[in-house]
């Protein structure tokens, strides 16, 4: 055992410690998805423990008050929690690419042997067709002209000098 994790280990309780062996890679590509899981939930609620409690002595040291000789570790030990948090993080998000990269192959098998199978069934021709019918607006003139309503006031205005 290196000599830093002796060191980091005296900041966790009995607890703690064992939570983060297990969080090491060894026994984590080995443990199961539901342990990995339960294993993933008790660091993040050890982890969190430890946050707020830093925070709190962070608040508290900055009223004036002293932190205590037992308050000192609680950044180191909300450290030491979160790697392994990352280390379980990491492991949970390897396994989930696997299983999606399993998935994506065998969606992608499949559709290959819908298409193999799917032949064209269409019309026999590829033609396009003519589309729809024209309409035409029975409302107005062809010409766009109004019977020359409004004619005389226009022919009007334009020979007067304004």
């Amino acid at each position: 055992m290196a000599q830093a994790r002796k060191a980091d280990e005296r900041y966790l309780d009995k607890d703690e410690r064992e939570l983060c062996e297990r969080a090491r890679q060894p026994a984590l590509r080995e443990m199961k998805q539901d342990d990995l899981t339960d294993l993933a939930k008790r660091l993040r609620e050890r982890r969190n423990r430890a946050r707020d409690l830093a925070r709190d002595q962070r608040r508290s040291a900055s009223r004036g008050g002293k932190p205590t000789e037992g308050e000192t570790g609680s950044d180191r030990k909300k450290a030491l929690l979160s790697a392994g948090m990352k280390r379980v993080n990491r492991e949970l998000d390897r396994r989930r690419a696997g299983d999606r990269g399993k998935a994506a192959t065998a969606n992608l098998k499949k559709a290959l042997k819908r298409k193999k199978a799917n032949q064209w069934s269409g019309p026999a021709y590829r033609n396009s067709d003519e589309g729809l019918n024209p309409t035409p607006n029975t409302g107005i003139a062809p010409s766009g002209a109004l019977d020359a309503e409004g004619q005389r006031p226009v022919l009007e205005r334009s020979r007067k000098v304004r």
